[in-house]
Parts: structure tokens; sequence; C-alpha cells
């Protein structure tokens, strides 16, 4: 069983060949199923670095309980311009939150883009974004250092 079986979210590269005969990631696709709604968004390679270190913070502040001040992180529901709060690489990770016993409890994630080939928002349960998070590090890294986006790749130095 695969683990969108299991999670119904997952990541995936998109990538073209190059001149230099390694692949460059052009988009990361994220589909989620969740009781909100299915969706997939789509990413730029900026907005993918983006979403995995808003997503880092979620994880850390909610679910590993790193940060004792959770109530001023993330938000009680979706702003209603959302779609016009954007980071500056045009993307967002909106966490969901609500007070249970006066302890802040994390409800769901939402990311958003602003990618033509596939605005958001999806929704992922705290498993889903746990196992994007997971999966995006491994998406970037392969591209990162493999390929000239970022001039990492010691072959080419």
């Amino acid at each position: 069983m695969s683990t969108r079986q299991k999670i119904n979210a997952e990541a995936w590269p998109i990538a073209q060949p190059s001149n230099s005969h390694r692949p460059v990631l052009v988009n990361v696709i994220i589909e989620s199923h969740h009781p909100d709604g299915n969706g997939t968004v789509t990413l730029g390679p900026d907005q993918s670095l983006y979403v995995h270190s808003r997503l880092s913070n979620v994880v850390s502040a909610f679910l590993r309980g790193h940060d004792s001040s959770v109530h001023n992180f993330g938000v009680e529901q979706l702003p209603v311009n959302h779609e016009h709060a954007m980071s500056s690489c045009g993307a967002k990770v909106w966490p969901i939150r609500h007070e249970s016993s006066g302890v802040e409890t994390l409800d769901k994630v939402v990311i958003e883009s602003d990618c033509p080939d596939g605005h958001g928002p999806i929704y992922l349960t705290t498993a889903q974004a746990v196992y994007i998070y997971s999966r995006l590090p491994h998406i970037n890294l392969a591209f990162l250092h493999e390929n000239v986006w970022g001039g990492e790749s010691l072959g080419s130095q």
C-alpha cells in the first residue's frame, strides 16, 4: 500500500530536461484528499522551499511542543482575503488552530499558491502536513544539489 493511500496526500516533482543532461525542477505538485475538500496545488521551486520552511514551523510549534506561544501562531479560520495575502514568493501556509481546554490545537494546514498551473488552497490534516513536510526536502534537495538551480553542483564548479 502506498503512502498516498494511507495518508491521502502526496508531493511529487515535475522536471524538464536541460542542456546539462540533468533534469531541472519546474514545479512541485501537492495533492490532498481532506474532509474539507480534495485538491491539488502547484508550487514553483522557491514556493516549495517556502512551504517546507513554514511547515517546519507548524510541526515544531504544534506537533512537537517546542513553542510555548502557539496562541500567537496560526489563525482560527482562513481569512476572507486569503488569496491576497500571499508571501513575496506567491505561496502561503495557514495553520488553522482551535482552543480546547485552554490548549491550542492544530486543526488543519492550508497551503495556497498563486501558480497559474494550480492555484490553491488545499487542506491537510496534521498527519498529511507531517508527511508533506518530510517529502519536500527529498524533492528539493534532489534538484538543488544535482542541477544548476542554486549553483550547488560540485561537478559544474
